[in-house]
């Protein structure tokens, strides 16, 4: 399952969810608007500073996506229900 951390007013994290939501993938949404603390434990597990941080199962630095971008590709690469199936 899938793991979004986003922020409130965040286009892209928008635009994440609903990409999932069209492909009928089961995602989690992790709210870092009022937590800076955690935010920045996710930065660390994915590298990235900014949101969406987006991870193929449970939040590790081993799950890291990255952001809407390439979770765009994967899924314009039809690789997305691959890397599914194996996470």
């Amino acid at each position: 399952m899938i793991h979004i951390v986003y922020g409130e007013n965040c286009p892209y994290c928008s635009m994440a969810k609903q990409l999932l939501k069209n492909e009928w993938i089961e995602y989690v949404w992790i709210d870092v608007t009022h937590d800076q603390e955690k935010r920045m434990e996710y930065a660390r597990m994915s590298g990235m500073m900014t949101i969406p941080q987006i991870f193929s199962a449970e939040p590790s630095s081993e799950n890291v996506i990255w952001g809407y971008t390439e979770l765009q590709q994967l899924h314009s690469d039809n690789k997305l229900q691959e890397l599914l199936k194996n996470s």
